[in-house]
């Protein structure tokens, strides 16, 4: 009798033992999978900075091909938003025309002194409301409004024109 609860007893060891040799196996290999592919993915880091620029660029300009004229012209316009909403207002007046930055804000710090005395709200929201244009000008009214409140009364109307010379390559300007 003794043995044969001893018989279990090794039994029921040697079936936990070869479990946890499964799961241990298991889990060195999913580190060594997890080690090849941060290698590789280092060295594709080191190999997409020298591309990068030039990919993105690529990239960019053939996702704007298959859009149409309304939908190109709102995604410059969404971009400029994009950086008044993160206040990268370098990036914002170097999408400006020169002329209007010549005409309104001859220095980068003029154009961030207009744009914090606008007080834009944190988060934007932006309605398209019409997209017209003019000759080689896309003349587009939004309505600029704060995401959290949400209120159509506390939106801004204002007008931006744009000027694409070509896919990617546009310059903003705006009623003052």
């Amino acid at each position: 009798m003794k043995s044969k609860k001893i018989r279990v007893f090794l039994g029921i060891a040697i079936v936990i033992i070869v479990i946890i040799l499964i799961i241990l196996i298991n889990i060195n290999s999913k580190v060594d999978d997890k080690t090849e592919n941060n290698v590789g993915y280092t060295s594709n880091k080191e190999k997409d900075k020298e591309n990068s620029e030039e990919e993105t660029t690529e990239e960019i300009v053939s996702k704007l091909k298959k859009k149409t004229e309304a939908e190109r012209i709102k995604s410059y316009l969404g971009s400029y938003f994009r950086y008044v909403e993160k206040k990268d207002y370098n990036s914002a007046y170097n999408l400006l025309y020169q002329d209007f930055k010549n005409n309104y804000f001859s220095t980068v710090e003029e154009y961030k002194k207009y744009m914090e005395e606008q007080d834009w709200p944190e988060l934007l929201t932006i309605d398209y409301d019409t997209i017209n244009t003019q000759g080689d000008l896309y003349i587009v009214t939004v309505r600029i409004g704060n995401m959290t409140a949400r209120s159509e009364t506390q939106k801004i109307e204002k007008t931006f024109i744009i000027k694409e010379n070509d896919y990617n390559n546009y310059y903003i300007s705006f009623k003052i």
